[in-house]
């Protein structure tokens, strides 16, 4: 079975962002939307030792058709990140870096034009880790990035 276009998208996000230099060997635990959850209720919840952590998931997807032959597929995609306690400093470098890795790295060795489009600032919640939200305290950092997948002619694909 050929690769889907949207998980092939997913996964160059997630390989750009495993590839950056800066990024290299610093998350502690990733969350992927292919994984399998192993049976785990709700949002990933990483342990104090899975710290930083980044979690990789499809959002709403809206296409535009272009030439009446060709949809171009955006597709927008959650990036989680947690850190320690109120971590402000980590949890920007992470976004700033994380943005970065997109613009300049993203692979286009299967000949899809996949280019970050857009991207959102970051949303901060503070959270308690663990099983009922009584382990330790860190930081979620929600944003939004958008790639274009490329062009897609449904018509005429196998």
């Amino acid at each position: 079975m050929a690769t889907p276009l949207l998980t092939a998208a997913r996964q160059a996000v997630a390989q750009a962002i495993a590839d950056w230099p800066t990024l290299t060997g610093l998350f502690r635990r990733r969350y992927h939307f292919e994984d399998d959850p192993g049976g785990l209720a709700g949002d990933p919840s990483p342990s104090m030792g899975d710290l930083p952590a980044v979690g990789i998931y499809p959002d709403a997807v809206e296409s535009n058709w272009v030439l009446n032959q060709a949809q171009e597929i955006r597709y927008p995609m959650r990036i989680d990140l947690w850190t320690r306690a109120w971590d402000v400093r980590q949890g920007e470098f992470l976004w700033e870096e994380i943005i970065k890795a997109l613009h300049q790295s993203l692979p286009t060795s299967d000949g899809r034009v996949k280019r970050l489009v857009g991207f959102s600032s970051l949303a901060p919640k503070p959270t308690v880790l663990g099983d009922g939200r009584t382990g330790p305290a860190a930081t979620r950092w929600s944003f939004r990035v958008e790639v274009s997948a490329g062009f897609w002619n449904p018509k005429s694909a196998n």
